[in-house]
This record gives structure tokens, sequence and C-alpha cells, in this order.
């Protein structure tokens, strides 16, 4: 991820199953980790998880939480 992502970028994940401070860990950048999980059908149900992980920063989780109210989601911070 980090030869092929913009240094700005956040890197979010969709899954609930993997560890978000796992997948941060294997990255320079662990405080732009973070997980979006939409609840399926994705396209009707309106929550959406921002799960914060061990070192996501607050603009990087602000990000998410933004994209969710964006999406026309409910946001909610985990």
């Amino acid at each position: 991820i980090d030869a092929h992502a913009r240094a700005d970028a956040v890197l979010a994940t969709n899954t609930s199953y993997l560890d978000i401070d796992a997948i941060a860990s294997v990255t320079s950048r662990p405080q732009d980790v973070l997980g979006l999980h939409f609840f399926s059908p994705a396209n009707v149900m309106k929550l959406l998880e921002v799960v914060q992980g061990r070192d996501s920063a607050p603009d990087v989780i602000a990000t998410g939480m933004a994209l969710g109210r964006e999406l026309k989601k409910t946001p909610i911070l985990c």
C-alpha cells in the first residue's frame, strides 16, 4: 500500500473480520488506517461503523465520518 497510495490517502478497510491494528502494523503510516464497515445490503442499510484503530489520527477519523455523511449513511464511531 505504501508504494502505491498517495501520501495523503486514507487507508480504509471494509472488513469486519480483520483486525484494524494488524492491518495498520504492516504500513509505515498506521495513523492513516481505519475501518469503514458497511452493513449488507450496503445500498439499503444506513448504518456505517467507522472503526478507529489504536493509532488512527483524528483527521483520518473525521474524514471517515464525513465520507459516511456524504454517502447519506449514519456514521457511528467505534
